[in-house]
């Protein structure tokens, strides 16, 4: 989809997706106000950090929790921040560039490069990172690129449409440290270091001090980071992140040729697709494409070689820990004969997943190699060191599938290791229960641009505690009249309201950084949409009322809804309600829904009939008041649910601290992620967090199809059915595939709706490299 502004474009393409716009917008804060030049030849240093610490004071002001509960569960942190904008240009930096908490930073792609000319410094510092979004930017040299550090906080990241050319350590860093690995229930309270000691300078500027407290080691930081549409240009390392999960989509890189190590290192959760990738091979390099720790998901890849030899895929230092882990690759091309590995992944050495899986594999030149080979031999005495549970053994906690992969990869295992084979997923069993990415397109009418509203133009004022109901509605009727129109609120500030706004058939409405609307009618929704046919909905927070978006479309329209890098607090009800008709139900209908990036804090997050929903890439918390229902529901059509960070807020209620008044508390009872009528596809997903876990689909009209395949499984909870998926009603078909799982508690895959077990030997039903039967 291409959009003007004027005589530039505005982008907003998802799917293969860029998700920016040039120009500064009403409300940016723009470099260039603050003496950066963009020459390529004076140090904008000096200019850059001072709109940086602009864009910190602006933030600050905006940093009050929401989302109580009712007191029954800590605050949240609704963040409304401002946009840091670059023209075009080339900035030349000295010193790294310190930001703080939350912000956007924003340029136009392949038009704006930061260029750090000390080789061994940073070149962007984000010191405690919460909510933070880099769009555009093309960044050269220096030591790290974008350094990211979260502070183990729930934090959302996005880096999207950026340039990384020459890294002299790595391109992308998200890590936390500790110096102090506490075990048991106390382990979350490890002690997590910043890579810099912060302080402010007497005569202004900031002091950036390398930590070196005692002997800092990496730890896991509560933090859901994509990197999408970008490139990674000879950089040694292109990212280094250990984030409860990290997601790479779309994104092609070549490597440098002294790189030494993986191209990509990760711990924790990853999941990377559609990945094209050239490496420069160094033979007297030991060079791999990942090195990975943590649950790991790796598929459509395109990873190509210079030269004669290709370099391994995956070099694996997996272990269990308080879950299960797997390795997954599925649909890779990768130049890899020749390799010193002679594998595509190597276990090294004192190591091991619980799960492996590789399907859809072939070496690019067609020539034979291993698909996995054991540093040191496959030896179950390894395996029985590692594993995490006494009651079984470990060919009970481990599991190895490798098949349908192309015939020059050797797919046989050791002997040692055979009682661990277990059934690789068919292509066609997966194409059966597929729900295909949404692409989404949008083009002006006859040719023509799209042009700015200015809501602070017409009446709305920022950030006042007064009701903005009126002046609000105004600016979207106003945008509703008039086609082909962007309408912009300045980010950075909160705006209130007493009513539902009502919004036209066709609107497209984003923020300068990310702006907040409270909605202090519990009855009503923040937005009320009665016949959507294009909507677009971009870097807005929505909190309180009973819905965030309350949507309605007609049957008989073609209906396209896009809601991106939004967040969703404090919502009595649905975060989202789409109905496509006057009600819920599963009848024939044409819209589709997509919504990426968000955080849905609510007490339920998408309830929806729509022919076709995609949920991507997103923090999912419920209300603890959610009682005998599901966080998302699907009334009949296609559902695709990808790479979310689920945490059930199941305990807050029964074990949490809560008013003395509560004491019987009737909630949290029978709740499930899902409930589905129709359709549904759950792909690298983390169902359940560090407190607890819920049934995650409850299939409840008989047809439809499920399939639930990788990313890690929490089902067990005193208060509700223990299991991956309850079967209600029967399906056509349900796939369970791939799944690493938390050990403690039941793990039950699939209950019937008489409360027995279901085998993956009945119709319909099928497992593959699933640890608990």
């Amino acid at each position: 989809m291409l959009w003007l502004h004027g005589l530039a474009a505005f982008l907003l393409l998802v799917g293969g997706v860029r998700a920016s716009w040039p120009g500064p917008l009403p409300g940016s804060i723009n470099v260039r106000d603050f003496g950066a030049v963009g020459d390529g030849v004076a140090d904008d240093t000096r200019a850059l950090q001072a709109a940086a610490d602009a864009a910190m004071e602006r933030e600050a002001s905006q940093r009050r929790p929401v989302g109580r509960y009712g007191g029954l569960a800590p605050g949240t942190k609704s963040a409304a921040y401002p946009e840091i904008y670059f023209p075009e240009g080339v900035y030349r930096i000295s010193e790294p560039v310190l930001f703080q908490q939350s912000l956007v930073l924003r340029g136009e792609p392949g038009k704006v490069r930061i260029r750090q000319e000390a080789e061994k410094k940073d070149i962007f510092y984000f010191h405690y990172s919460f909510r933070v979004i880099v769009d555009g930017l093309g960044f050269e040299g220096g030591a790290v690129q974008l350094r990211f550090w979260t502070g183990n906080i729930w934090s959302r990241i996005v880096v999207a449409n950026c340039r990384f050319e020459n890294a002299g350590q790595t391109a992308v860093e998200c890590d936390s440290y500790t110096d102090l690995r506490l075990t048991g229930k106390e382990w979350n309270r490890s002690r997590p270091w910043p890579p810099y000691l912060v302080e402010k300078k007497a005569e202004g500027g900031w002091s950036l001090a390398p930590n070196s407290h005692g002997d800092l080691k990496k730890w896991y930081n509560s933090t859901l980071l994509a990197v999408e549409d970008s490139h990674f240009e000879q950089c040694r390392r292109a990212v280094d992140l250990h984030c409860d999960t990290a997601v790479l989509v779309r994104c092609t890189v070549v490597t440098h040729p002294e790189m030494e190590g993986g191209a990509f290192r990760v711990g924790s959760q990853i999941q990377v697709h559609g990945l094209k990738g050239v490496a420069r091979v160094n033979p007297a390099r030991h060079q791999v494409w990942f090195e990975t720790e943590g649950n790991t998901a790796l598929r459509d890849l395109d990873l190509d070689a210079e030269g004669e030899t290709g370099i391994a895929l995956v070099h694996s230092r997996i272990v269990p820990t308080a879950t299960f882990r797997g390795l997954r690759v599925e649909n890779a091309r990768v130049k890899a004969a020749g390799c010193r590995e002679g594998a595509l992944v190597l276990i090294r050495d004192g190591t091991h997943p619980n799960l492996i899986s590789l399907t859809g594999v072939r070496e690019a030149g067609g020539q034979p190699i291993k698909a996995v080979a054991w540093e040191g031999g496959a030896r179950m005495a390894t395996l029985e060191k590692l594993k995490q549970l006494a009651t079984l053994d470990a060919a009970g906690q481990y599991r190895i599938a490798i098949g349908h992969n192309g015939p020059e990869v050797e797919t046989a295992l050791p002997e040692a290791f055979a009682a661990l084979a277990d059934e690789a997923l068919a292509p066609e069993v997966r194409a059966a229960v597929e729900v295909p990415p949404l692409v989404w397109s949008d083009a002006p009418a006859h040719g023509k641009t799209w042009q700015v509203i200015d809501a602070t133009a017409h009446g709305v004022r920022p950030d006042t505690k007064e009701d903005q109901s009126d002046a609000i509605q105004r600016v979207f009727d106003l945008a509703a009249s008039q086609p082909d129109t962007l309408l912009v609120f300045p980010g950075a500030a909160t705006y209130h309201l007493s009513r539902a706004i009502r919004v036209g058939p066709e609107v497209r409405v984003t923020s300068s950084g990310v702006c907040r609307f409270v909605q202090e009618n519990a009855e009503a929704p923040v937005f009320h949409i009665p016949e959507a046919r294009k909507i677009v909905f971009n870097q807005l927070n929505f909190v309180g009322g009973k819905e965030g978006l309350l949507i309605r479309t007609r049957p008989d329209e073609v209906a396209d809804l896009l809601v991106d890098r939004c967040a969703f607090y404090d919502i009595a009800g649905a975060a989202i309600r789409c109905e496509a008709g006057d009600e819920l139900g599963p009848k024939a209908n044409r819209t589709s829904l997509l919504v990426r990036n968000a955080i849905i804090r609510a007490r339920q997050g998408i309830v929806t009939n729509a022919a076709q929903v995609e949920i991507e890439q997103f923090w999912a918390f419920n209300a603890p008041h959610l009682n005998d229902a599901a966080f998302f529901e699907n009334h009949g059509g296609a559902m695709r649910i990808g790479a979310m960070l689920g945490n059930p807020v199941l305990w807050a209620g029964k074990r949490a601290k809560v008013p003395a008044s509560v004491t019987d508390w009737p909630y949290s009872c029978l709740t499930r992620w899902v409930d589905n009528w129709g359709r549904l596809f759950c792909q690298d997903n983390r169902f359940g967090g560090e407190a607890g876990g819920m049934c995650h689909v409850y299939h409840r009209a008989e047809g439809g199809t499920v399939y639930i395949g990788g990313g890690l499984s929490r089902a067990n909870n005193g208060e509700t059915r223990q299991a991956i998926l309850f079967l209600e009603k029967p399906p056509a078909q349900a796939v369970l595939d791939a799944i690493s799982i938390v050990p403690a508690g039941p793990a039950v895959p699939v209950l019937r709706g008489d409360g027995s077990r279901a085998g993956a030997s009945e119709p319909g039903v099928h497992f593959s490299a699933i640890l608990s039967r």
